[in-house]
């Protein structure tokens, strides 16, 4: 019996050690610790301005809660063109006032009036280049032929626009063709240019 006595309290002295040798999550006892604390997460912001021929873009710009924004004044007009007159020109200015960089696109759309009318907008030409030296041909071509190419997949502009500070100035050039058809008399062909971004 003395011997089972003996057995059964070195059996309850190595059980007390074995416990009181563990700490929290299975380490020994002593135990020492450091932890690094507010490890934050936010969105950063892709907004821009657009600014038509020298005016400033805070008109027109993009924020946070209206990330698409229509409605900015044209970049040229011509009220009465015809086959070979003169050619219209304008330019736009985009800049990136976001904090993150991106890739800028361009893409069009058109409507014709009146409906009756389905050429003029193909009797458009249209020459869009960027302030790159030299300058970059974004498009050349008709109107139509730039609503078209665009209907799917906007054109990539080539320029870059890094965060707060990307700013580039863009070119148009439009003449009616000297081709146009006597029906393109009192036709008009109304297009939208729509310059869209996405972080990069």
């Amino acid at each position: 019996m003395r011997f089972g006595w003996r057995r059964f309290a070195l059996t309850l002295l190595l059980t007390i050690v074995t416990v009181s040798t563990i700490g929290f999550g299975g380490l020994a006892g002593w135990q020492i610790e450091t932890s690094n604390a507010a490890n934050s997460f936010a969105g950063g912001t892709l907004t821009m301005t657009n600014g038509p021929n020298g005016t400033s873009g805070s008109g027109c710009a993009t924020t946070t809660s209206t990330p698409t924004v229509g409605g900015c004044a044209a970049i040229l007009s011509a009220p009465a063109m015809y086959p070979g007159s003169p050619a219209v020109t304008g330019n736009v200015t985009i800049d990136n006032t976001g904090t993150l960089a991106g890739t800028y696109y361009l893409s069009a759309s058109d409507t014709i009036t009146p409906s009756t009318n389905t050429t003029i907008c193909s009797d458009m030409n249209i020459t869009i280049t960027d302030d790159a030296a030299p300058a970059n041909t974004i498009y050349s071509g008709t109107i139509a032929g730039l609503v078209s190419a665009t209907s799917t997949t906007p054109i990539t502009l080539p320029d870059s626009f890094p965060a707060l500070t990307g700013t580039h100035t863009f070119y148009f050039q439009v003449s009616m063709a000297s081709t146009a058809p006597i029906t393109d008399m009192g036709a008009t062909c109304t297009a939208t240019f729509n310059f869209l971004a996405q972080p990069v």
